[in-house]
Order: structure tokens, then C-alpha cells, then sequence
């Protein structure tokens, strides 16, 4: 079967990214499409958004068992994901794989989609784990929240923090996916990345999305940077 690899910022992206591309997959009716078990882990750090790094993952992905498509998250934290996405896509595009890739910024990261589906998640367990409480709400705009997983942990019971190894993927698995697209721009930005893959693998194409912004200029990312050599050596 064909897979999309997805590359994700974090240790909770490792589980929970799969799921969420599975689960966007299937409203997408993609038959003998699927996503890794396991998103590659970036380990956080900015590494995505340096050069080096971003064009080592993606050498990696493109060695996966099966891969024929590949989807990068990285988290905007406090940049712009209109300006960060093309910036990575032209990093992407230097490669020439033989594979589509697609880059997605969440703005600010995933977490905020779980408050943009908090009416789903509040008062339903996670595992064997207690989790948001059922009178937890968030009225305003989840993209626009800072510091999303403390605002979880102060919406769970005393004495439990929101972890994203043990929380992201139930939570992903509770996401309502209706209400996020209604409430999140990067979740849609996330559907129409995965569509994009869909297309251009049935199409045996290679592109790079997002197209490059108008008069696109040397990537200029505000945290980009030439650290830690390829990730080709690094860990997964």
C-alpha cells in the first residue's frame, strides 16, 4: 500500500499526526493511501525551519518502505504561517524528490486545534487518565492562544498537567474534526495539504506545496538557521 510519511515538531507528533492524516484520509474516501505507523520526530528545537535539518528529514522520509508522498508539521509558535510555509516549501523544492511534499504550519502549534475542539474532548477520558474537566471551555480564538498545553493543564483536575506523550494522541482520536476546520485556518490548511498529496500521487506527480508566494526571495525564516548538520544522521 502507499503511504505519506509525515515529519512532525515534537515527541506527541509521533503517534498522533498518523492518526490525524488517517482520520483526514478517510473523509477524503483515498482508498490504498495511507500514513506511516510513526511521523518522523524532529525533536523540536526549530529544526524544521533550518535548512539543513528540514532537507535531512525529508531525505530520510523519502527512504521509508513504501513512501509516496510526504507531509511536514512544523509549529509557527510566534512566527507567521503564511510566511513560513513557502519559505520551507522552497527548501523542499531544492531536493527534487521524485515524491509530492507538502509543509503545513500550525499556528501556534497542535494543541491549538484541541482547543478549537474542546466541546469534543472536555469530560471524556483519556485512556486510563482523567482529562479536561466537563466544564472546561474556550470561547476565544484558539490560533491566536498562548501557551496552549499550560491552558490544558489548567483544565484538567488538580495535580494533572497535560503531557504530550500520553495525551496528544487521545485527544487527537477525540477531535472533532468539524468544529477544528470551523475554528483553526492552519487545520484547513492541514485537510487541503492532505488532499494535495492525494492528487499529485494519483497523478504521479512531484510538487512541493504551498506554491512559492509572489516574488518569492532568498527563504528568510525568522528562526531558520544552519545548526546541528543534516538531519540524515540524526535521530528519528
Amino acid at each position: 500500500m502507499a503511504v505519506i510519511v509525515p515529519i512532525g515538531d515534537g515527541d506527541g507528533e509521533v503517534h498522533a499526526l498518523p492518526v490525524l492524516i488517517c482520520r483526514i484520509l478517510g473523509n477524503l474516501g483515498a482508498a490504498g493511501l495511507r500514513p506511516s505507523k510513526t511521523a518522523l520526530n524532529a525533536h523540536g528545537g526549530g529544526r524544521l525551519t533550518s535548512q539543513l535539518d528540514l532537507q535531512g528529514f525529508l531525505e530520510i522520509a523519502r527512504g521509508q518502505k513504501g513512501c509516496r508522498g510526504i507531509l511536514v508539521l512544523a509549529d509557527a509558535d510566534r512566527d507567521c504561517p503564511k510566511t513560513m510555509a513557502p519559505e520551507l516549501a522552497a527548501w523542499a523544492r531544492e531536493l527534487r524528490l521524485d515524491v509530492p511534499v507538502a509543509i503545513v504550519v500550525a499556528k501556534c502549534n497542535y494543541e491549538a486545534w484541541f482547543l478549537g475542539s474542546l466541546a469534543s474532548i472536555a469530560g471524556q477520558p483519556l485512556g486510563d487518565r482523567p482529562g479536561v474537566r466537563g466544564d472546561a471551555n474556550y470561547e476565544g480564538d484558539p490560533e491566536a492562544a498562548t501557551g496552549t498545553k499550560g491552558r490544558l493543564t489548567n483544565m484538567m483536575p488538580k495535580g494533572r498537567a497535560y503531557k504530550e506523550t500520553q495525551d496528544q494522541l487521545a485527544m487527537t482520536r477525540l477531535m472533532d474534526l468539524d468544529l477544528v476546520r470551523e475554528r483553526c485556518r492552519s487545520f484547513r490548511r492541514l485537510e487541503k495539504a492532505v488532499k494535495e498529496l492525494v492528487e499529485a500521487i494519483e497523478r504521479g506527480e512531484a510538487t512541493v506545496t504551498p506554491e512559492p508566494r509572489a516574488k518569492e526571495s532568498t527563504p528568510r525564516t525568522p528562526r531558520a538557521r544552519e545548526s546541528r548538520g543534516r538531519a540524515g544522521r540524526g535521530r528519528r
